[in-house]
């Protein structure tokens, strides 16, 4: 599988976020609407989910197999312009409020 997130069709802040096949490009499944302020800062994927931020310091997980959104949290602060990172059971995050760690299991902020 490949993931992608693409900025909506009509301009509008949010993402649409996709899981394609990796041998065809054909669509497996989306789009799922990802909402926002602004547009998203990046996706990374760990252990059977797809994590994404939002500029907004809004963070969603998904499920990669079939797109079905797990959790969302909301970070401190009002900027994130960098991809997350997901590795061991946390998803990292940078932005003006600092570097963060998520759980990856239900989005719990465990330390900023």
């Amino acid at each position: 599988m490949v993931f992608v997130a693409t900025a909506n069709p009509d301009g509008s802040y949010g993402n649409r976020l996709y899981g394609l096949n990796a041998q065809t490009g054909a669509t497996v499944w989306g789009p799922v609407a990802v909402s926002g302020v602004y547009f998203g800062s990046g996706l990374t994927y760990d252990s059977g989910r797809i994590f994404i931020l939002m500029f907004d310091g809004a963070v969603r997980a998904f499920n990669a197999s079939n797109g079905v959104p797990v959790w969302s949290t909301q970070l401190p602060g009002y900027w994130y312009a960098g991809s997350p990172n997901a590795y061991g059971g946390m998803v990292f995050i940078t932005g003006n409020g600092g570097l963060s760690a998520l759980d990856e299991a239900n989005g719990a902020l465990l330390w900023t």
